[in-house]
């Protein structure tokens, strides 16, 4: 019987890191868009420059540094994707708000396609974590809300990470709210069987306690439906 659990949790396991894997590169397909359009764009340019007797020194420079900001870009967010799921033997000392930053930067593409606003808020505070473990936690709870928009066709709404410094506290507040609080505790806690739409929950308060010491509750606030992580 241990045995026989053992090996579900595994496959468990997998099917979940295979899911944020899917999750990252639709991510990184959105993120490359825009530059790659804009590269495409100046390429295609040159041609009609040097047609209309245009192709002198300062259209060059601007090629140029156009061109290499969009290449920057693109290499900065490789190295994002790449380091994402890169194991940390110990729990580094991390600006949790930078954290925040890095994930709304990497999804921001993603979201405003589906015209969904990422917003990042409140002080800076250090706290020890496992970093990629932490984004992993962040990156399950975004999916569901985008998850629970996307299959209701709900646009024009904003999802806020609010962080707390005084209180140590991060909250990540959907503006819709849309989303079944009860199912998404259950999720959290373990406590039944949650619906489909909600099972990347189930791994959050492992990954957060493993990752950070810290714990994920919900609420309902004046502002929207929210996901509250205290850290110890």
């Amino acid at each position: 019987m241990a045995n026989e659990t053992n090996k579900k949790e595994r496959i468990a396991e997998s099917l979940e890191r295979t899911r944020q894997m899917s999750s990252l590169v639709g991510a990184m397909a959105h993120q490359w868009k825009q530059p790659l359009n804009i590269l495409g764009l100046l390429i295609q340019d040159i041609k009609d420059a040097y047609t209309f007797g245009e192709l002198d020194d300062e259209y060059l420079n601007n090629f140029v540094t156009k061109g290499m900001e969009n290449v920057r870009f693109i290499s900065h967010s490789i190295d994002d994707f790449r380091s994402f799921f890169d194991p940390h033997p110990n729990p580094e000392h991390t600006d949790l708000k930078a954290v925040c930053e890095g994930i709304a930067a990497m999804l921001s593409h993603q979201y405003t396609s589906h015209k969904i606003n990422l917003l990042v808020e409140g002080e800076r505070f250090d706290v020890p974590l496992y970093v990629n473990t932490f984004r992993q936690a962040i990156m399950n709870i975004l999916d569901v809300i985008k998850e629970h928009y996307d299959a209701n066709e709900v646009r024009g709404h904003h999802i806020m990470l609010r962080l707390n410094s005084e209180e140590k506290r991060l909250e990540i507040i959907e503006s819709s709210k849309g989303f079944d609080l009860a199912e998404a505790a259950k999720a959290l806690e373990g406590t039944g069987e949650a619906k489909p739409a909600y099972t990347p929950l189930k791994s959050v308060a492992l990954y957060l306690s493993d990752s950070a010491g810290a714990v994920c509750t919900t609420k309902a606030t004046e502002t929207g439906n929210a996901f509250i992580i205290t850290f110890s």
